[in-house]
């Protein structure tokens, strides 16, 4: 699906590019990489993880985690002494395949988020990932199963040899 890209010039073809606001490109969501400025628009399906950068967004994550209510993301704060954290800051985070209901302008700027992850590297790629391919389970019970097995036919053959000793015994 295209989505709206905002990327600057570069100062090799434009010497005045580091000045020049950045331009808006339309691009495919399969060319879309880490650090890319995504413009987020109403009714958008999410090709990505994203960090919400100003606005804020009403999303609907139900295809996730299945909850039924929207959730209200808010743009990540500017501040000097934390850092953004993917997993702890889930409030400021567009996940991937969620969808976005409406797209909250504050101040009048672009609502606008930063490429975290794409691919298998998402959230949904990682659901998905598990699925199609799931870790091996080492069950107790399957290798418990084996031994119980096994002592019950050691258990058959000392009574089938004591069976045929007392046939031998009593000629039978």
């Amino acid at each position: 699906c295209p989505v709206t890209v905002l990327r600057q010039r570069s100062a090799d073809a434009c010497p005045a590019a580091s000045s020049s606001p950045p331009e808006r490109v339309r691009l495919d969501s399969t060319q879309l990489v880490p650090g890319d400025v995504v413009e987020v628009e109403d009714h958008m399906t999410f090709p990505c993880d994203m960090v919400l950068c100003s606005g804020a967004v009403v999303v609907n994550e139900a295809m996730l985690t299945g909850e039924s209510l929207p959730v209200l993301k808010t743009a990540v704060p500017v501040s000097h002494d934390t850092c953004y954290d993917p997993e702890s800051d889930k409030r400021f985070t567009l996940f991937c395949g969620t969808c976005a209901m409406e797209a909250r302008r504050m101040g009048g700027e672009r609502v606008v988020g930063i490429v975290l992850r794409s691919g298998f590297s998402t959230a949904k790629g990682r659901l998905v990932r598990a699925i199609l391919y799931p870790k091996p389970s080492n069950l107790e019970f399957y290798s418990d199963s084996f031994r119980f097995v096994g002592v019950m036919a050691a258990f058959a053959l000392l009574g089938f040899l004591w069976s045929v000793a007392a046939f031998i015994k009593y000629n039978v």
